[in-house]
């Protein structure tokens, strides 16, 4: 790898198998399940302290698993996220 082909990101470890390693960088799914990214130990370097781990990566690797820094779209997620909650404890009905 060259050095501006690397990508360093920070994670929760949610599972240090064999071959992989699982972490959760803060997603959820539309239940509100953690989506974990599995990627493979023979593509990464990492550094496990306190439940989470420094990841350095192929930046084509940070591609494929979306590990990319995305304000906009993390944003967007929230706020959708944000209005699903509202919905389930009936907060977006107006009230007199």
């Amino acid at each position: 790898m060259r050095g501006d082909d690397i990508v360093e990101i920070t994670a929760a470890v949610r599972q240090d198998r064999h071959k992989s390693l699982a972490i959760w960088m803060g997603d959820l799914d539309d239940d509100g399940g953690q989506v974990w990214v599995f990627l493979p130990k023979s593509e990464i370097d990492y550094t496990i302290r306190g439940g989470h781990a420094t990841i350095t990566l192929p930046y084509w690797l940070a591609v494929r698993e979306n590990l990319l820094p995305r304000d906009a779209d993390r944003h967007a997620r929230t706020e959708a996220r944000l209005a699903r909650i509202e919905k389930v404890l009936g907060l977006d009905q107006t009230t007199h």
